[in-house]
């Protein structure tokens, strides 16, 4: 996973925009979208090793949970659950169906990182997660000392 595969799915990811914004027959349109598709796919694909088609229900909703998170957390009605998180679990509202969005992205992260310990292989890590486990077998062998683990 070196800078070249990276540039490489950029670029497999620029040539679907590029498609993407064709197939539009050049009529008027807000552009948000697709750009939004590409980059979140680029990130899809540094994460996940494989990026998703643009139609693609479970990217779809993954897009569409992230944008509603983000709105709500930096509208007027976010900024209470900020600086009182749990007395909102108890208030009606929005935020308990965009935190049970967040619940439905977290096991979709969850399976994506079990199919990824199923077929790790340690000299050629795919993507981040491949990394990041296998950084984490490293630290369960050689734990690191730390100023805080020794602290505390």
């Amino acid at each position: 996973m070196g800078r070249k595969r990276m540039e490489e799915w950029i670029q497999e990811e620029s040539k679907h925009l590029v498609d993407s914004l064709s197939s539009t027959k050049s009529t008027p349109c807000d552009p948000t979208f697709f750009l939004s598709r590409a980059v979140s796919n680029v990130i899809c694909a540094l994460v996940f090793g494989h990026r998703f088609d643009y139609q693609d229900d479970s990217f779809l909703h993954l897009l569409k949970t992230f944008s509603v998170a983000v709105r709500f957390g930096s509208s007027p009605w976010g900024q209470p659950y900020n600086v009182f998180p749990r007395l909102m679990e108890f208030l009606p509202g929005k935020q308990h169906s965009i935190f049970a969005g967040l619940d439905n992205l977290r096991v979709f992260v969850k399976e994506r990182i079990q199919k990824h310990k199923d077929t790790l292989c340690h000299e050629c890590p795919r993507d981040f997660i491949d990394c990041y486990l296998i950084r984490q077998n490293k630290e369960r062998i050689a734990p690191r000392v730390s100023l805080i683990t020794t602290t505390w």
